[in-house]
């Protein structure tokens, strides 16, 4: 059974809402509080499971070593399937590849689809994009 296979839990919509609530006010923090971890916090709000190949990581010199292995957009791949180009298909609950040369990392990060809204944290909590800045969305 593959990840395409996953059903979101009952309840996915509150534990979806908590989550966001929870980490509004949150500060970056690698390995704590920062994009993928939040991105596979929502697919367990969504699925009450953790996706594969999450290697655990702490500090931001692990999280670069991680990177070197594989770009945020392979992660993504690794951990939640193929995407699909595009932002017109993300719904409440999915994950965006989004350009986050703006914030604590260069290149690409991974936000959660918030309605018209994609949220990642950023330096002093969750920094707030329109849908349409996503390049990529990964059904969850």
């Amino acid at each position: 059974m593959g990840i395409e296979s996953l059903k979101r839990v009952d309840g996915w919509e509150r534990r979806l809402r908590l989550l966001i609530e929870d980490a509004r006010a949150k500060p970056f923090e690698w390995g704590h509080q920062d994009c993928c971890t939040f991105a596979i916090e929502d697919f367990v709000a969504m699925h009450n499971a953790k996706p594969p190949n999450v290697e655990p990581w702490g500090t931001m010199r692990k999280a670069q070593r991680l990177l070197k292995r594989h770009s945020v957009r392979e992660w993504g791949r690794l951990w939640f399937g193929r995407e699909v180009d595009g932002w017109a298909v993300g719904r409440r609950g999915d994950i965006a590849l989004v350009d986050s040369s703006r914030g604590n990392c260069p290149g690409d990060a991974l936000a959660v689809v918030a309605g018209a809204l994609l949220c990642c944290p950023g330096e002093d909590g969750l920094d707030f994009l329109p849908l349409s800045a996503a390049r990529a969305i990964w059904r969850i």
